[in-house]
């Protein structure tokens, strides 16, 4: 994390970036509204700009509409005017390299249509679950249900996608990566998959040895959502499920005689108190030589800023929408909590995916 000072900044530039920040749900708004109606993928299209006339024609919107979101986009730099001195209706717009990126780029696309869709109303409840430790923006798609998760598969559309969208963009990709860690540290034959959501890691486990075999612990809708995909891929008699609700499971719940517990992005679904006592759970299953194997995203050990504002500001999706008491850890907490919990950790490794952070542990 870069240390700032109060006077690294002019007071122009603090101000101008203070109002952007006042302002950003109306910018917000614009970025939706130039993809919704086309106008980036337009721009995106063209080699020479378009002129307002020319956007509101091709999107079958009105020049006003063209006119008043044109200008709202170019305060926020995302298009720019191609010619100066120019009556406005005649002038061409293009994008700027942020409109190329807000056009272009899948994970701006997905953390804008996660933001749009799963927590932007939400998010204005942020105070009261602040206050009281409680999601207070889940009200959005539950009066009753205290965490989003058991949610997660009835969740009407477009949220529903573009929740898993964004669950399944940043860890995909990185499976391919740690599994051939995990086999050079360990020689495992089985896998429990702690939290293990739809199954992406259990099926990718699978595929990377046919020997392996892998147990999914997590609750009973998330096994019922898993079940079917690991039978479309064929794989019912290596994957089994394990359907249990892990904050109020005892280790007997557990599986016997596995190498490796892996969570993924799953003690980020807790708060610091309740991922020691999980961790502690899994520790009291684990028989000798059995390692843990944590994949997470840690802001503080991010490479780029834009990957540290991702996680960062994301935590706060936690906050006010999914449980009310947890982040993406810091990882100085995170290691304090495997500590706590009775682990010593073995090797860790960064930079892996888009950004996560590779944990082997095993008993201290």
């Amino acid at each position: 994390m870069t240390v700032r000072h109060f006077n690294d900044e002019r007071a122009p530039e603090a101000l101008h970036k203070a109002n952007f920040i006042a302002l950003a749900p109306f910018i917000f708004a614009a970025a939706k509204a130039m993809r919704d109606l086309g106008f980036f993928r337009l721009l995106a299209d063209s080699d020479t700009g378009l002129t307002k006339r020319e956007l509101a024609d091709k999107a079958g919107v009105t020049f006003y509409a063209a006119s008043v979101l044109i200008d709202a986009a170019c305060r926020a730099d995302m298009v720019y005017r191609e010619e100066e001195n120019v009556n406005d209706a005649d002038s061409r717009w293009s994008l700027t390299k942020t409109g190329l990126y807000l056009a272009t780029d899948r994970m701006t696309e997905v953390n804008l249509n996660f933001s749009a869709d799963v927590c932007a109303e939400g998010l204005l409840s942020l105070t009261e679950s602040l206050r009281t430790g409680k999601p207070a923006g889940l009200r959005t798609f539950s009066e009753t249900a205290s965490t989003i998760y058991p949610l997660l598969e009835t969740l009407p559309e477009p949220v529903r996608k573009s929740w898993f969208d964004y669950d399944h963009f940043y860890s995909d990709h990185v499976f391919e990566e740690e599994l051939p860690i995990l086999r050079r540290e360990t020689s495992f034959r089985s896998v429990c998959d702690v939290g293990g959501n739809t199954g992406k890691f259990a099926l990718a486990a699978a595929s990377f040895d046919p020997e392996v075999k892998v147990t999914i612990a997590d609750l009973p809708e998330q096994c019922a959502a898993a079940k079917e995909k690991i039978a479309a891929a064929g794989l019912s008699k290596r994957i089994a499920l394990n359907p249990c609700d892990i904050l109020k499971s005892s280790p007997a719940d557990l599986p016997r005689g596995i190498d490796v517990w892996w969570m993924s992005q799953f003690l980020d679904c807790f708060n610091n108190d309740q991922a020691v006592r999980i961790l502690r759970l899994v520790r009291g299953a684990m028989e000798d030589g059995a390692v843990l194997a944590v994949n997470e995203i840690f802001g503080d050990r991010q490479k780029r800023d834009t990957a540290a504002l991702v996680v960062d500001e994301c935590s706060l999706y936690f906050t006010a929408i999914a449980n009310g008491v947890s982040r993406f850890f810091n990882s100085g907490e995170f290691m304090e909590c495997l500590a706590a919990a009775g682990f010593r950790v073995r090797s860790v490794r960064d930079g892996l995916g888009l950004g996560h952070t590779l944990i082997i542990a095993e008993k201290a």
